[in-house]
């Protein structure tokens, strides 16, 4: 396939409710999409009002009648379902998984997949600035991911994650999806550019919701039961520590400290020499 005939799907899942970058309508716009395609799912949630800005930029979009935009409306209540519907529509070879308050480098995002597809890989990463902390930038090892395991700075093979879909979850159904994604992976391309800026502590956004907490719990049994079967990655023990950390904040400290004591067992007991990897692997080494 030469480079010019790859077709990328940049999929974003709108809550009426949410905030959506402005910059969101500019840059669906712009010249370097022309092949490609933008899917919109808009979730109108009930119960939970509107953001007037929002629903007025969804109208321009729509008025607009971009030819490679999609915009197609659900009530699911959560990006991972919004997601899968997204994906049931998608044409591209290539997809990206976007969130409407944050701002993609669109140039660069397209030149990963290029150079991703040209290596043989079938997922890519970029690295990605966070908005407000000037000369923040978060790169693409390992032990990056694990504190930034982000979904909007990875494209995606599409033939890859036919297999995959997310999970209806407030929390989490973006790592749960990342998981299972990176261990079918064969290769795996890494950018040097940044490919997208996201924006910390969004207004109204979920990881701002306390009432999706249980997510984190859901997450975790899944990561016990995967890394029980698996025992290749160390990706699920680094998001079970990621997500105990999170449950600190909302989880009752005997629950914290029971999940503290499991993961102990699996560094030390279940796997001794596990722990000289893991150093490795976050020092920016080898794959996990």
């Amino acid at each position: 396939m030469s480079e010019e005939s790859i077709q990328i799907t940049f999929l974003i899942p709108i809550a009426t409710h949410l905030h959506v970058h402005p910059d969101l309508e500019n840059w669906i716009r712009a010249p370097a999409l022309q092949g490609h395609e933008v899917i919109l799912i808009i979730d109108e949630v009930e119960g939970v009002g509107t953001r007037s800005s929002t629903i007025e930029l969804i109208g321009r979009i729509e008025n607009s009648r971009l030819p490679n935009v999609l915009v197609e409306r659900t009530q699911a209540g959560n990006p991972g379902a919004s997601r899968n519907q997204g994906l049931k529509a998608a044409k591209g070879q290539w997809i990206f998984f976007w969130d409407a308050d944050d701002v993609p480098q669109l140039e660069n995002a397209i030149a990963l997949v290029h150079d991703a597809n040209v290596s043989g890989a079938d997922i890519g990463i970029g690295r990605f600035s966070i908005s407000g902390n000037s000369g923040s930038v978060v790169g693409t090892s390992w032990f990056d991911i694990y504190k930034w395991p982000g979904l909007w700075r990875f494209t995606f093979k599409s033939q890859l994650i036919d297999a995959v879909s997310f999970e209806e979850w407030g929390w989490c159904e973006d790592q749960k999806f990342l998981v299972q994604a990176l261990e079918v992976s064969r290769s795996i391309f890494r950018g040097k550019d940044i490919v997208y800026t996201y924006t910390l502590n969004s207004p109204g956004s979920l990881t701002t919701i306390r009432d999706n907490w249980p997510s984190l719990r859901f997450f975790l049994e899944f990561l016990k039961r995967y890394e029980s079967q698996q025992r290749r990655s160390l990706l699920p023990i680094l998001f079970h520590l990621k997500t105990v950390m999170g449950l600190t904040r909302y989880a009752s400290a005997s629950q914290t400290a029971r999940e503290l004591v499991y993961l102990v067992k699996v560094l030390i007991l279940n796997r001794p020499n596990l722990w000289p990897k893991l150093v490795n692997h976050a020092q920016g080494g080898s794959r996990l």
